[in-house]
């Protein structure tokens, strides 16, 4: 028994006046590939009954110029190249004794005896496709073929197949951000961007301006300072002004760098964020599938889980010194005329330029290099977080501002700051060489 399936599917949007514009593909397969029907229809959508007249491509003008069709036809393999039509070795072109596409031997098999798809297709568009085997994904392909087909002789639309997306790179500031240190652009005045803005924002009196088609948009000047307070709101300081504009959508300084606020994924601290310019990510050359674009999923990648640590030290315990510490003697050469460097806890000092120095690098001594090792990774992790969330009012108090909580008698080992658990972004990266079965983070 054989069934035939009638797809309908859209080679071109509509677009202003112009209507959408569509093909018709019939697809044919025996009773036992019923289900390769199915998988098709579920993507391109089926025709419904061509009797009826607002099924019928004879009475629409949009409807795709070439007539094609495809079936399925497994049994077709190990078909003689003979019975496909192809020449005697004595009559074939160069071309076609360099493909293989003609025989020495009459019962010589076609494509060696394997599965294969043969198309016949003529100036008059008519294209006709015998995919000689049961795969879901040459059923898709082929009608994506023939839309493409279609497309060409359309004129004025293409049929995709590369795809892409726009990535937008955000990088979290942290709880501060001074406009005038802590960026390296241009340095440009609040009175020269106003002058350039004329007429498309609003002047206030507290010396900010209000973008007047999205009011949730902030200029302010290139001296200010962005600091996070309690709750989902942000406050913003210039010499004399303090304004404190509550889920501003953005803050945008003199010179044009966005700042808005953003609340941690999984967690309930909320942070500066900076979010950067749209990037186009292509995929010139489709992997898995040809004509079936696919990018990578990383969600099940990234994860979220609390920020753990061995027993909260005392400030004057080793994870307290290491924050006491100066670090000057890392260097092999330190500069001339310094007899102490920045502290971690040192505006001085940025959170990456710890990380950088309390990891190993050949830049170091030996003996840095040595003390940095011996580091367990929860005093490690116990640094960074402090720097993290440090703020220069605490002096050394900075221990009062992390806990844990207490379990029957004992401590936990979820650092809260604040009170508020703090949550980490975990990103899995593989399977452990030692434990069968676990991931790596």
């Amino acid at each position: 028994m054989l069934h035939l399936a009638l797809l309908r599917p859209l080679v071109c949007p509509a677009t202003g006046r112009e209507p959408e514009k569509s093909m018709e593909v019939r697809f044919l397969a025996p009773g036992s590939l019923v289900s390769n029907l199915d998988f098709v229809e579920s993507i391109f959508g089926n025709g419904g009954d061509p009797s009826l007249p607002e099924n019928d491509a004879a009475w629409t003008l949009s409807i795709g110029p070439d007539t094609p069709a495809a079936s399925c036809w497994p049994s077709l393999v190990g078909i003689p190249k003979r019975e496909l039509g192809l020449p005697h070795i004595g009559e074939a072109t160069d071309r076609q004794k360099r493909d293989g596409m003609c025989w020495s031997i009459e019962d010589e098999p076609y494509n060696g005896g394997l599965p294969f798809k043969v198309t016949c297709r003529d100036r008059r568009g008519v294209m006709v496709t015998v995919i000689a085997d049961n795969y879901y994904g040459y059923c898709k392909k082929e009608v994506k073929t023939q839309i493409s087909f279609a497309a060409n002789l359309f004129g004025l639309c293409e049929e995709e197949h590369a795809g892409g997306a726009l990535a937008f790179a955000t990088y979290v500031i942290g709880q501060e951000f001074y406009a005038n240190r802590t960026v390296s652009l241009k340095q440009a005045s609040f009175a020269g961007a106003m002058q350039l803005l004329d007429g498309m924002v609003e002047r206030r009196p507290e010396g900010y301006a209000v973008d007047r088609r999205f009011p949730d948009i902030y200029y302010l000047p290139e001296d200010a300072e962005f600091r996070v307070v309690q709750g989902p709101s942000v406050a913003a300081r210039w010499p004399h002004r303090e304004h404190s504009p509550a889920r501003a959508g953005g803050v945008l300084p003199a010179n044009g760098y966005r700042v808005r606020l953003d609340k941690q994924q999984g967690g309930a601290v909320w942070r500066l964020v900076e979010p950067g310019r749209a990037t186009s990510v292509t995929n010139p050359v489709p992997f898995r599938e040809a004509g079936s674009p696919k990018f990578p999923n990383p969600s099940p990648a990234p994860s979220e889980g609390p920020r753990l640590c061995e027993g909260l030290p005392s400030r004057h315990g080793p994870g307290g010194r290491n924050l006491q510490h100066g670090f000057l003697r890392h260097l092999p050469q330190p500069p001339a005329g310094r007899t102490n460097a920045a502290a971690i806890l040192s505006f001085e000092r940025s959170l990456g330029s710890v990380i950088q120095l309390l990891s190993p690098s050949s830049e170091y001594t030996d003996r840095h290099n040595q003390f940095v090792r011996g580091l367990p990774q929860t005093i490690r992790q116990l640094v960074f977080t402090v720097k993290r969330y440090y703020q220069p009012e605490w002096g050394g108090n900075w221990r009062e501002h992390f806990t844990v909580d207490s379990i029957n008698g004992f401590l936990g080992h979820e650092l809260k700051y604040n009170n508020y658990k703090l949550v980490s972004n975990y990103l899995r990266v593989g399977m452990s060489p030692t434990a069968p079965g676990e991931f790596t983070n």
